[in-house]
């Protein structure tokens, strides 16, 4: 990671993923707890977007609740302030990345009739950030001593089986000896579901090896007239 920028609000890396040649922004935010502080940092974000073209994500703290459905208790939010945190993320082109339950990250821990619920920690994207990493989610974990709740974020690298057509399972591959020792082998070594379905197209060559071309046999006998629908004669 590289820091590119600080300040008593902010922090913005460059995140440079070690598996490939990408890289991308991170923004870690504490926004304060004072308005008038807070449009410092909408305004140094918005100048942001413009300094980079890299894939984003702003997170953490801002202090903020975005919508009336964000908090539980107290005063209603302020819509002008809202607005003005809106205003941010539509100039970022920054879009949330959403959450499991609970909602709330931060309470005051008082009784029901004084509590206060808040969600401020939140995770932003752009959508060139949301290409790379799909699958991404938030998660708020459990709250032990704080008021507020620790919050996960789980990103995968986005995939994709490069075949040159699509795999298709032949029902008849059961029919070879060797099927059951390929299968397992394949399946016990991959965990996750694409990488044993690249494997298994890689291993899966009773096509060409045993039963030849299934496909063309089929059309050469229909045009013989020699196909029925039990099978090939």
């Amino acid at each position: 990671m590289e820091s590119l920028a600080k300040t008593e609000q902010e922090i913005h890396i460059e995140v440079k993923v070690r598996s490939s040649s990408l890289s991308w922004i991170f923004s870690a935010i504490y926004a304060s707890p004072r308005s008038e502080e807070r449009c410092i940092l909408w305004e140094n974000l918005a100048k942001v977007v413009d300094l980079h073209s890299l894939s984003w994500i702003m997170a953490r703290n801002f202090n903020k609740p975005l919508v009336e459905e964000d908090k539980f208790g107290g005063r209603g939010i302020s819509v002008n302030r809202s607005l003005a945190f809106k205003d941010c993320l539509d100039k970022c082109s920054m879009v949330d990345m959403g959450s499991s339950s609970p909602r709330f990250t931060w309470t005051n821990k008082r009784d029901i009739n004084n509590l206060i619920l808040e969600r401020i920690y939140r995770f932003f994207m752009n959508s060139s950030w949301c290409v790379l990493y799909p699958d991404a989610r938030v998660t708020h974990l459990p709250r032990c001593h704080s008021n507020h709740c620790p919050v996960l974020m789980e990103a995968l690298l986005a995939r994709s089986v490069n075949l040159t057509r699509p795999f298709k399972f032949q029902e008849f591959w059961l029919s070879d000896i060797s099927f059951p020792s390929i299968f397992s082998k394949v399946w016990s070594r991959n965990r996750n579901l694409v990488e044993a379905v690249e494997s298994f197209s890689r291993e899966a060559t009773w096509n060409r090896n045993h039963f030849s071309n299934i496909h063309q046999i089929k059309k050469k006998n229909y045009d013989q007239n020699l196909w029925c629908p039990e099978g090939i004669i």
